[in-house]
């Protein structure tokens, strides 16, 4: 697996979220005060917001509804976070590759259902008692892997007034049950949006959707989602030199983002 720079860290991914919600409700303020009909802007919509959380949590981020615990602290508790005025920072080469060990065993927790598109409690409610929900039991991939089956479209979508009935009546609930429970794992917030009907997936994305998932899983099980130790993670791995010498290959094939 390869170990470079990429994506943002996820403290700095919460910090831009806190600062984009600070500003949506202080130009609510402002719009009040002034007399508007509306707010001029909003740069985070229910919709954002709901595809925000899925996001951190296939990508193993943050603990499943993350976003929302940060969205009630600011719209309903009062939290406040501007943004800060920070120097400017000269420009750093980026470092080289590095890549981290993972074995023909990564993906171990497949023969149990609990890694990938798929929910064993939804399969056995579909399959052993007859109850679908919102999503009917699995369909296979080209490859033969099961997923779940979940609708598709054209786009990606969120639907807007699930989130709204979420965000009115769940929060609480859902931030309770599984981001404050270290039993449940990072990836049951995208499960949960899934299995609810919340997310439609872009037709032909349930394979990239499931290899995401299945590597979050792997990632999870090795201290490596959410504010991980990223020195720690550097010193397991080897250099490009020695990675071709070790398997012969100038590719490797899944990468792992840090910052």
């Amino acid at each position: 697996m390869t170990i470079q720079p990429d994506l943002y860290h996820p403290r700095m991914l919460e910090s831009l979220l806190r600062y984009a919600l600070t500003i949506d409700i202080e130009e609510q303020r402002v719009a009040a005060q002034a007399g508007l009909k509306a707010p001029r802007f909003q740069l985070i919509g229910l919709k954002e917001l709901v595809a925000i959380d899925a996001e951190w949590s296939r990508q193993g981020v943050a603990r499943p509804f993350h976003a929302l615990a940060i969205y009630r602290d600011i719209v309903e508790r009062g939290g406040r976070y501007p943004v800060p005025s920070v120097e400017p920072v000269a420009h750093t080469p980026l470092p080289a590759p590095r890549y981290l060990y993972v074995g023909p065993d990564w993906d171990e927790d497949a023969r149990w259902g609990y890694t990938g598109l798929r929910d064993p409690l939804l399969e056995a409610q579909a399959t052993d008692w007859g109850e679908t929900g919102c999503v009917g039991a699995t369909t296979t991939l080209r490859d033969g892997t099961p997923v779940l089956s979940l609708d598709s479209a054209d786009f990606y979508d969120i639907d807007e007034e699930g989130a709204s009935l979420l965000l009115t009546f769940e929060v609480d609930r859902l931030i309770e049950t599984y981001h404050d429970d270290p039993g449940y794992r990072t990836t049951a917030g995208y499960h949960y949006y899934a299995a609810s009907g919340l997310l439609t997936l872009a037709k032909g994305q349930a394979r990239a959707v499931d290899t995401i998932l299945r590597r979050t899983a792997y990632k999870e099980r090795h201290g490596l989602t959410g504010d991980y130790d990223l020195h720690a993670l550097l010193g397991r791995t080897i250099s490009a030199g020695e990675h071709r010498v070790r398997t012969g290959l100038s590719e490797s094939y899944s990468t792992l983002a840090i910052a």
